[in-house]
């Protein structure tokens, strides 16, 4: 089972917030190769810029941010795939007007190319309904899939 994770998924894990304890369930059957979890390259970026807003937020600064956020991505990466888009589907997803924010018609159509079988995502209503991926919270994907 491939499962795309969206962007707000991985900051609620890095930052405990409201849906963490199904994020977590989520993260920990990835690190136990239970699932096969990604991200797309676009959401690293934006997760490095948001961490490192968060911790000067905590007057954390150069060169310890940079240093934390690597470590962070780092052991991210040793258990979550980071997949990319091509052009020609990060063309599709420009067009797609079924989606009112141009970064989840890129995170759709990346999950779509990287032949994901479902987008866990905290934003549902983000991400129009459509056949060929199934779009879940972090809630109801951890308990139709994730055994306790």
């Amino acid at each position: 089972m491939r499962v795309f994770l969206d962007t707000n998924i991985v900051m609620e894990f890095l930052t405990q917030r409201t849906h963490y304890v199904a994020v977590r369930k989520i993260m920990r059957a990835a690190q136990l190769g239970l699932l096969e979890a990604c991200i797309s390259t676009i959401s690293l970026s934006t997760i490095a810029y948001l961490l490192g807003l968060r911790l000067k937020q905590n007057n954390i600064h150069e060169p310890e941010k940079r240093n934390m956020i690597r470590r962070l991505l780092i052991e991210l990466e040793t258990y979550i795939q980071i997949v990319d888009i091509s052009h020609d589907q990060t063309a599709i997803a420009l067009k797609d007007e079924n989606f009112k924010d141009i970064e989840d018609s890129f995170q759709y159509y990346c999950a779509l190319e990287n032949d994901c079988d479902y987008i866990v995502t905290i934003n549902l209503k983000d991400f129009p309904a459509c056949d060929t991926i199934i779009i879940c919270s972090p809630e109801d994907f951890a308990k139709a899939q994730i055994e306790e």
